[in-house]
Parts: structure tokens; C-alpha cells; sequence
């Protein structure tokens, strides 16, 4: 039970190692936040509920397997090498793939006859919720602005 437990403590520290350093995580996760946040005035089912969040957890997901890929490769080598080459880009094109997929999902349910408006008529009706909304993009903002520079692992 012991390890099993340590096992859950070494992949918090991987998120946490991700969103330290992770610039594009930072900003997925922020719009992430914002799409949940804008989720009230949409009355979703349980399908569509699944599917966004299942979108809204893959691209995050994915950048962190980029991230690991790209560490993996700096480590490895310096050097140009095409095998390196092909997996970083191969990784960040998965992230891409992922996110562009989200975007579709987002896009058919946000779009859906009357959802923009009940969305439109929720924040009327809930003009302190919009006002919460507009006041969280000065964190979000700082979030993303204050991410770190990954160590190397290499001595200078």
C-alpha cells in the first residue's frame, strides 16, 4: 500500500513539476478554468458534460506527455539529431491535434441554437458573475506570465 500511495505523490509532483514550468499548460489550464466557468447559462446534458470534460482533461494530458518527451530529448542529446527532431515534433503535433479537437467540441457546444443566448441571458441575470469572470483574468493573466524557466540538469 505503501508504494502504491508514494506513486500517487510522485505524479503530483510530475503536475506540479508541468505547471512550474509549463507556459502552455498555464494557458490551457486558464482557459480550461474558463470554459467550466461559462459552463452555468448552458444547461448541458450528462453527454455533452462527459464530453467536455474529457476534452478539457486531453489536452492537458497531452502537453504533459510533450513536456516529458521534450525533456527526455534535451537530455539525450544536444546535438542535432532527425530522431529527436521527429519526436519533439511528433509530441507537440499530438498536443495541437488535441487541442484543435477540443476547439470542435467547445465549438458544438457552445454553438447550439440558444445556448449563446441563455449563456448571454445567464450573465445578464447574473451581472456579479460576469463582473467574477472579468476580474479573474488579472490572476490568470499573472499565472501565466510568472512561469519559471525549466531547469536543464546540465552543469555550465
Amino acid at each position: 500500500m505503501r508504494a502504491f500511495l508514494k506513486s500517487f505523490g510522485y505524479a503530483v509532483r510530475g503536475i506540479a513539476y508541468c505547471v512550474r514550468y509549463g507556459r502552455n499548460l498555464r494557458i490551457q489550464l486558464v482557459v480550461g478554468l474558463y470554459v467550466l466557468l461559462c459552463t452555468p447559462g448552458l444547461a448541458l446534458s450528462r453527454t455533452e458534460w462527459a464530453a467536455l470534460l474529457i476534452v478539457l482533461t486531453l489536452v492537458p494530458a497531452a502537453e504533459m506527455f510533450n513536456t516529458a518527451v521534450e525533456r527526455t530529448c534535451d537530455q539525450i542529446s544536444r546535438e542535432f539529431s532527425v530522431l529527436i527532431k521527429f519526436a519533439k515534433d511528433a509530441a507537440a503535433g499530438a498536443v495541437l491535434f488535441c487541442a484543435v479537437g477540443a476547439a470542435a467540441v467547445g465549438a458544438v457546444l457552445f454553438t447550439r441554437p440558444g445556448r449563446l443566448s441563455g449563456l448571454w441571458a445567464y450573465f445578464q441575470q447574473n451581472a456579479w458573475y460576469a463582473l467574477l469572470l472579468a476580474a479573474l483574468l488579472i490572476p490568470a493573466v499573472i499565472f501565466i506570465a510568472t512561469c519559471r524557466t525549466a531547469p536543464t540538469g546540465r552543469s555550465k
